[in-house]
């Protein structure tokens, strides 16, 4: 706890950049860069126990990463209260994974289809994205890049997606699915943490393959 009190929220990602620049010595682009949200409990004990316990829970953690596909590494996260919406911090989410590495494709689910977010990612990124429509079926497609995801989605590149759902699972299933912290800038630390032990696990393994 008082470690906790006492780091700067900003030294930890500073450690997390660092330990993610270890996996990329050339310069370049990559692939494929995949953005997904998911939640993370703010209480430890599970829904099933809340509910025989009549204990209420705290709430949830949305946390949104952007993440490269072919290696698996986080590049970039977003911490926000439940009540925040996908597609309100997905911009400086996408800059930020920008300052580390760019990459070719950008994928991101449905909920983030919106014209603004496809133009930063094609005209201030300079990159092709694949963000499926949320009505196909709809008589009209507002905005030129979404009528041209309507006539040019690919499939086989935006399948890439799943592996940031993956990147999330290993995360709570080695790390933990919940964060114990109190107050919220001491659960951002956490999630941060997290990521690091994510990160350094992961580049461990590379090394050793």
């Amino acid at each position: 706890c008082k470690f906790s009190h006492r780091i700067s929220s900003k030294l930890i990602s500073k450690v997390l950049q660092k330990v993610t620049s270890l996996f990329y010595r050339s310069p370049g682009r990559i692939s494929t860069i995949a953005v997904d949200s998911t939640g993370f409990p703010t209480s430890y004990f599970s829904y099933y126990y809340s509910v025989r316990a009549h204990k209420e829970r705290k709430g949830f953690l949305k946390v949104s990463l952007a993440i490269d596909t072919q290696k698996q590494t986080i590049l970039s996260l977003k911490v926000t209260g439940n009540r925040h919406h996908d597609s309100q911090h997905v911009r400086s989410l996408l800059r930020n994974a920008s300052r580390i590495k760019l990459a070719h494709y950008y994928v991101l689910d449905k909920g983030y289809d919106s014209e603004a977010i496809h133009r930063q990612i094609r005209e201030e990124i300079h990159a092709i994205s694949y963000i499926p429509i949320r009505n196909w079926n709809a008589s009209y497609i507002g905005g030129l890049f979404r009528q041209k995801m309507g006539k040019e989605f690919d499939r086989t590149i935006y399948g890439k997606r799943n592996i940031v759902e993956t990147v999330f699972s290993v995360v709570k299933r080695k790390f933990g699915g919940y964060v114990r912290g109190i107050c919220f800038k001491n659960q951002v630390k956490e999630i941060k943490l997290k990521c690091i032990a994510y990160s350094v696990d992961r580049f461990l393994k590379n090394r050793l393959c």
